[in-house]
């Protein structure tokens, strides 16, 4: 299996979901921006999941899937964010982000969402 990759621009969720997923068993690599975690996409690692948050700047979650969409067409995407109005909802869909978790969230949740994505 590859990694999980956790981008949020709070480091406290960052901090959060890594040892979430880390105490589960899983390879993580985290960021708090999104420029670092594009990289680490298109660098050619073994990522099977983002998991992201979308208000982060200067690279937004948007922005950060769409570049996901392009190194790794394939990859799961779940989406960790406080501002999923239903338009946003239609976009995550549309770029192929089914899995879509509203903060604040509870740990089961997110467990949940990366065991299916894994599947």
């Amino acid at each position: 299996m590859g990694k999980i990759l956790i981008v949020d621009d709070e480091a406290n969720t960052v901090y959060m979901l890594g040892a979430l997923l880390r105490r589960e068993g899983y390879a993580v690599e985290t960021f708090n921006e999104g420029a670092a975690a594009m990289e680490a996409l298109e660098n050619g690692e073994d990522i099977d999941l983002l998991v992201t948050d979308l208000r982060m700047s200067p690279i937004d979650g948007m922005e950060l899937i769409q570049a996901a969409r392009v190194a790794r067409p394939d990859m799961r995407i779940i989406v960790v964010s406080g501002v999923l109005t239903e338009d946003t909802r239609a976009n995550l869909n549309r770029m192929g982000c089914s899995i879509q978790i509203a903060k604040p969230f509870r740990s089961d949740e997110l467990l949940d969402a990366v065991k299916n994505a894994l599947k």
